[in-house]
């Protein structure tokens, strides 16, 4: 592009395909959260730091810090102590927010894992399963690979606790409920202001300790848990901070709930910058736009950070007038279709554009960022303290143009998945399974299954998921291609299109869910019609399947890689 050049602190190694941010960022190596939180609260004072959407309970961030230390305090007469792992089941709330705090100040390791992760998956009504996946789910992998006393969940959560103990013969001590009050909230009544000085939190913690476990999102295998050490999330809120994710000035909507990285990250790191939070409680799990519309106008909400999807939702003109003192807008994940980032700048009447954020859970929060939404395709630098590359199946590095898989390397990055311990680099316990650590090279890069470019101007571009993407006839076509033409289908509610490995060849199937209505059997037929009458790639489609629902993620995400498996294995 005439006029363009390489961004300032960024530096690009065509010979390696390598793109990195070598602008220095300085963040305290010593500090630990709990200190870096407890000075922020004493500082921030009566500041309004947390909000309930629905209720509009507010706590104070002084308020919040005597909260914190008298669950802590409880919390340790109940027999916590430091480096052991608690299982968090739980959806957002103030409490279950101050629990967490609470088990950090005291050193505990919180394990986030969601009530709502499926134990079975759905088959289509159109074939016969030859066998079903077995096995309890993903909770119940991690309570045998990582033994846990002690539980804190809500009351949506009762009844999977107990069928997760009998399923994993664990003996839980004690589970904590956010929503009982005869628990946490008994707990913070009871205890008494006199008591906080016995112990002194939060306790003395080393910045490798672990902080937090969460798990990926399971796309390209089964969910795997990131361990979170204190320095690295110290450090990835000093840069997000930097590029302006955060501040004091911000009043974001948390609507991700604490199982994910997003809703712990934006969650936490605001407190710490002494940001203000509205929670979005979990009756809106579905995120209802008049919901949210009205969270948003009732809570003075000016922030808005989430995946495309959940903004897109938004976007209603008859609710643009509850979103007018938003500001700010994040999307994250991989960048939505140009017209849609226009829609929301003007929707949301903003002056700056809309910043678009990739990361992973490996990542802890983004590597990328771009604000560039007006030049398709979108272009993102690396931020401070990452380095990006570019690889083709060989590992051998691309040229500018070419697509490959997207590398990533960084001060904070994991270099490996949980292996049971309290401090990175100690050995694992002798009863902890080792996780499979493929996506981490012995050089210290992170593989992350995503397709990508870049320019030779520093400039990367995420595609998307390498298994979204279908060889045919020595071209390489993308999924979201051919979905885009099933949806165009008044009947079809969602579809996957997967590649599956056969003895001759891959069979591209469409895995679709159709909306009430239409029988099966005319939708099917319209749909072949429609396949035989088109040109190429749409009349390479094979088959088309249709489901009740689509086997999804850890996160409710479609998973194409539970179908490929569910196909491959299945009578047809």
């Amino acid at each position: 592009m005439e006029g363009e050049a390489v961004p300032r602190d960024i530096l690009v190694d065509l010979e390696e395909a390598e793109i990195s941010n070598v602008r220095e960022v300085l963040f305290d190596t010593t500090r630990t959260l709990p200190q870096a939180l407890r000075n922020t609260w004493q500082g921030m004072g009566n500041s309004v730091a947390m909000t309930h959407g629905y209720t509009g309970r507010q706590l104070r961030f002084s308020e919040l810090l005597e909260a914190v230390n008298r669950l802590a305090n409880a919390f340790h007469a109940e027999g916590l102590r430091q480096g052991q792992a608690i299982l968090v089941l739980a959806h957002s709330s103030l409490e279950v927010y101050m629990a967490l705090f609470a088990a950090w100040f005291i050193g505990c390791v919180t394990v986030l894992a969601s009530s709502s992760w499926s134990f079975a998956y759905p088959f289509p009504h159109s074939i016969t399963p030859k066998s079903k996946l077995d096995g309890e789910g993903t909770i119940s992998k991690v309570l045998e690979r990582c033994k846990m006393e002690f539980v804190i969940a809500d009351g949506t959560s009762i009844s999977l606790v107990t069928k997760l103990a009998d399923l994993t013969h664990a003996n839980f001590k004690r589970i904590f409920y956010t929503d009982d009050p005869l628990s946490i909230p008994m707990m913070l009544q009871s205890c008494s202001g006199e008591q906080l000085t016995d112990i002194g939190f939060p306790v003395e913690c080393h910045p490798e300790d672990v902080l937090f476990v969460a798990f990926t999102s399971a796309t390209t295998g089964e969910p795997k848990p990131v361990p979170v050490t204190h320095f690295s999330f110290l450090a990835m809120t000093a840069v997000s901070l930097d590029c302006g994710l955060y501040g004091t000035d911000k009043h974001l909507l948390v609507w991700a709930p604490p199982h994910h990285i997003a809703g712990i990250t934006v969650t936490t790191a605001s407190m710490l910058c002494g940001a203000r939070i509205v929670v979005v409680p979990e009756r809106t799990a579905h995120m209802d736009p008049h919901q949210i519309a009205f969270i948003c106008e009732n809570h003075k909400v000016n922030c808005l950070i989430g995946c495309s999807d959940f903004i897109s939702g938004l976007l209603q003109r008859n609710l643009r007038h509850c979103f007018e003192g938003i500001s700010s807008v994040v999307t994250t994940g991989y960048s939505p279709e140009q017209g849609r980032l226009r829609e929301m700048r003007e929707f949301f009447s903003l002056r700056e554009e809309v910043k678009i954020a990739y990361g992973t859970t490996e990542t802890i929060g983004p590597v990328l960022i771009s604000s560039q939404a007006e030049s398709p395709p979108m272009k993102a630098v690396p931020l401070p303290h990452f380095k990006v590359r570019v690889v083709n199946s060989r590992n051998e590095p691309v040229a500018p143009g070419f697509e490959g898989e997207i590398l990533i390397k960084g001060t904070f990055v994991a270099s490996a998945y949980w292996s049971g311990t309290s401090r990175e680099g100690d050995e694992p316990h002798d009863d902890v399974c080792q996780w499979n650590n493929d996506n981490f090279t012995s050089d210290g890069w992170f593989r992350t299954g995503d397709l990508g470019l870049y320019n030779e101007y520093g400039h990367v571009t995420v595609i998307g998921q390498m298994q979204d993407v279908i060889p045919l006839d020595k071209h390489r076509i993308h999924c979201s291609l051919l979905e885009e033409f099933f949806l165009e289908h008044e009947a079809v509610r969602e579809v996957k299109v997967v590649a599956v490995p056969r003895e001759n060849g891959l069979e591209v199937i469409a895995c679709i869910v159709p909306d009430p209505g239409t029988p099966d059997a005319v939708l099917l037929a319209d749909l072949y019609d429609a396949i035989d009458s088109s040109a190429f790639p749409v009349n390479r489609v094979h088959r088309v399947f249709l489901f009740d629902d689509l086997p999804r993620t850890a996160w409710r995400r479609p998973s194409r890689r539970i179908l490929i498996s569910q196909l491959r294995t299945t009578s047809l």
